[in-house]
């Protein structure tokens, strides 16, 4: 509608254009055949010297001034057949339109000039500027109106693209309710339901074709194949996640199944099976505890149901505190503390277990007699706790997966050491739950250094 309107006051300025310029030649030529009656009457051209009455002039005028136009040539055929012959020369001199018609006559050349008021012209000019305004104001208020009309027509779109884009991230109260208008196209909203329905689990690969829809669909359509993608992804990482989980449980399982078969053949009667199944079956079922207690704590972080209670404290104590603890249950590696203040607003109970967890794995992957130390501190405006080992290191290729869950740096090691390779999964939730992150950096052979960086308090 808009531009409609935008070529109807194109038209109508372009005709009021044509119209003006054909009024003013009608004028100027009426003007002119009314000038050459009156130098045709003149008899004796050395008398005459000047003439001028209303808007028109006539002079005598030396015949090298007269200049050939191609306005007489291209519409002399439009002019009065009295005026047809002479030659005309149109000017615009301050504002004002100036015609000069030549026309000879007695041996001398007379110069016909014909001059706009400057009344009128101004008057022209401010109807002009009046007009161009008008038609301004008009389409400003009609875009206003097309764009508030747009805007009611895609709301029910803005709704439904909010909605699909937060559907897959957000909690089940904070849904965002819609409300669907009566201004979209049935037939592609029916297309659209059609091609959702045929989603399933089983094809999360699928996606919306954004091709032929209505243009005020794509959006939408474009928002759901962004939260398709994220589905799919959560619902990959969900099946590898209980692959990866049964497969830990199947391991403990089978070796409890196997001594359990053992003490049923021969275990009742001899005293050394027996207590060689029952010290196996614990530490399978210990192992089995602790991956369940892992498995338990993700899923109720994932569920944001761990409330941290955060209190002040300095990162330097908790070092000296987990590396006591260290010392008293692992005396084959060497414990360092290297402290300085690292004040913290954090849970401490939860930050002291992620220490834990990189201490844990520094003992699993270092050898004995190696040497594993703790650095607290503060750089770059963040407070920092850094575990260091002397360990085997861990490949360059597997350094940015090790914070994923179930992955391992040496399988048989840490197999022999009793570890799901969750460890690290739980630290980084806990430091990403207080808005810090983790910094790894390892060589093979030489020792790993894990950071934990929290906001200084």
């Amino acid at each position: 509608m808009f531009f409609r309107l935008f070529w109807i006051f194109i038209s109508l300025d372009v005709a009021i254009g044509i119209i003006a310029a054909a009024g003013l030649v009608v004028h100027f030529e009426q003007s002119v055949t009314e000038a050459v009656r009156i130098v045709k009457r003149v008899t004796d051209e050395k008398e005459f010297d000047r003439m001028a009455y209303g808007n028109v002039e006539i002079i005598i005028v030396p015949f090298d001034n007269v200049l050939p136009t191609r306005f007489q040539s291209v519409y002399s055929s439009l002019l009065p057949l009295e005026t047809r012959e002479f030659a005309r020369q149109i000017e615009v001199l301050q504002g004002a339109v100036i015609e000069h018609v030549y026309v000879p006559h007695g041996g001398a050349m007379f110069s016909i000039r014909i001059a706009t008021y400057p009344t009128d012209t101004t008057i022209a000019t401010w109807a002009v500027y009046v007009l161009l305004g008008l038609e301004l104001l008009m389409l400003i208020i009609k875009s206003s109106q097309n764009t508030r009309l747009i805007h009611r027509s895609l709301a029910p779109i803005t709704e439904l693209t909010r909605a699909a884009e937060t559907l897959g991230r957000a909690k089940p109260e904070s849904l965002i309710p819609i409300n669907v208008g009566a201004n979209l196209d049935r037939g592609d909203i029916t297309q659209l339901r059609g091609a959702l329905e045929t989603i399933n689990a089983a094809r999360l690969d699928t996606r919306l074709d954004v091709g032929g829809t209505q243009r005020e669909l794509r959006e939408l359509a474009s928002a759901i194949n962004g939260m398709l993608d994220r589905i799919n992804d959560a619902y990959t990482a969900q099946v590898r996640f209980v692959s990866d989980a049964s497969h830990e449980l199947r391991t403990p399982i089978a070796v409890i199944q196997g001594y359990a078969n053992l003490l049923n053949r021969w275990g009742k009667t001899d005293e050394k099976t027996l207590q060689e199944s029952i010290n196996a079956i614990r530490a399978e079922a210990d192992s089995m505890k602790e991956l369940v207690e892992q498995l338990l704590f993700l899923a109720r972080g994932e569920n944001r149901t761990i409330t941290p209670d955060i209190e002040p404290f300095d990162l330097a104590e908790l070092a000296e505190e987990v590396a006591e603890e260290a010392r008293l249950i692992d005396g084959t590696h060497e414990f360092r503390v290297v402290s300085a203040n690292a004040p913290v607003c954090a849970d401490k109970g939860l930050i002291k277990q992620a220490a834990r967890v990189l201490i844990d794995n520094a003992i699993k992957y270092t050898d004995p007699g190696g040497i594993i130390a703790l650095r607290t501190g503060v750089k770059d405006g963040s407070a920092t706790l850094s575990v260091t080992d002397t360990g085997i290191g861990i490949e360059e290729e597997l350094l940015p997966r090790i914070f994923d869950r179930f992955v391992r740096a040496d399988e048989s090691r840490t197999r022999a050491s009793g570890g799901a390779g969750l460890g690290l999964s739980i630290a980084k939730w806990i430091v990403t739950r207080h808005g810090g992150h983790l910094d790894a950096l390892s060589r093979v052979g030489a020792g790993t250094r894990i950071t934990i960086v929290l906001p200084l308090r």
